[in-house]
């Protein structure tokens, strides 16, 4: 029990504190929204680009594309689908404002993948093993970003362009990040190591990096009006959606490795490029916003629990 959550214990409290230090930077007046917004692209087209083309360079491309992995990518592909199909028809049903509505079904079925799943990966198993986080990132991110953009073009009344979104999707640092990384894995080219140097040092930067930006910019501005939105989101988010996917996964036999990846693709918080992108097209930003802030914050005790759990059952 003890080991169980002390594993726990030691994946999330590094995250926290990166948030914390965050906060702190941010209220001391040492950064201001402008320099945090320039971070937060930075780190994003930058620091966690060198850290997903690593994690898929040094995997053998063999093995991210192996039987156990095709069955966890076809089960994320389904679980998407449906988690995306059933949050659509309940949203229109329920939120009358089509903008609000977007912002909702985006904070239910896209997670914070690349920002949690590599690092909680890394944390639990040591670099070098995230074959199975690599193999879904080529696949799942360039989807959750066609799909967010046909979702917020639409809410925004915007005429969606398939040239440009097929360009935004294979121009997206993260997925051109992890399919360059298995390109030279797969032609096996290797990198000096007076190159690998910087660049691991790049990567080891990229998610302290990465939460204290993301502690920095967290507000929460509307929660009176939004309170129901975000308890609903966060706890779909959160605690329903990362139950039903684990419980099938078990189902299915999917142990270590699988179970990991899927906790960063069902049980991380809302996707920060949500936010992001909701600002961009105007679509509820404030919203948007709320739903990254509360569920990254909330994410903080329930991935501990999750991770508690499924190492106490010898899972993970």
């Amino acid at each position: 029990m003890l080991d169980s959550l002390y594993l726990g214990v030691s994946v999330v409290w590094p995250l926290l504190l990166y948030m914390i230090a965050g906060g702190l930077v941010k209220k001391a007046g040492w950064v201001s929204d402008k320099s945090l917004e320039e971070l937060n692209k930075l780190v994003f087209r930058f620091f966690l680009a060198v850290m997903i083309f690593l994690n898929a360079y040094l995997v053998d491309i063999y093995h991210v594309f192996n039987q156990e992995n095709r069955r966890l990518l076809l089960l994320c592909l389904i679980c998407i689908a449906l988690i995306y199909t059933i949050a659509k028809a309940a949203a229109g049903r329920l939120v009358r404002d089509r903008q609000r509505r977007a912002v909702i079904i985006q904070g239910i079925f896209r997670s914070n993948l690349a920002l949690y799943g590599i690092p909680v990966s890394a944390a639990i198993y040591g670099e070098g093993n995230q074959g199975s986080i690599a193999a879904i990132v080529v696949v799942v991110v360039p989807i959750y970003n066609i799909i967010a953009e046909l979702l917020l073009s639409r809410a925004a009344e915007q005429k969606v362009s398939v040239p440009g979104m097929i360009k935004k999707v294979f121009t997206n640092p993260l997925a051109a990040a992890a399919l360059l990384g298995l390109l030279f894995s797969l032609c096996r080219i290797q990198l000096p190591h007076l190159l690998m140097i910087p660049l691991e040092n790049i990567a080891k930067a990229a998610t302290p990096l990465a939460f204290v930006v993301l502690g920095g910019s967290l507000t929460v501005k509307n929660m009176r009006n939004n309170w129901k939105a975000i308890t609903g989101v966060s706890l779909l988010r959160l605690v329903l959606i990362p139950a039903l996917v684990i419980l099938t996964a078990l189902a299915l036999g999917m142990r270590t490795y699988s179970l990991v990846a899927l906790l960063g693709v069902f049980a991380s918080p809302a996707a920060v490029s949500s936010y992001t992108m909701a600002r961009d097209m105007e679509v509820a930003p404030d919203l948007a916003g709320e739903l990254v802030a509360v569920t990254t914050l909330l994410s903080i005790v329930t991935m501990f629990f999750w991770i508690a759990v499924l190492r106490y059952f010898s899972f993970i």
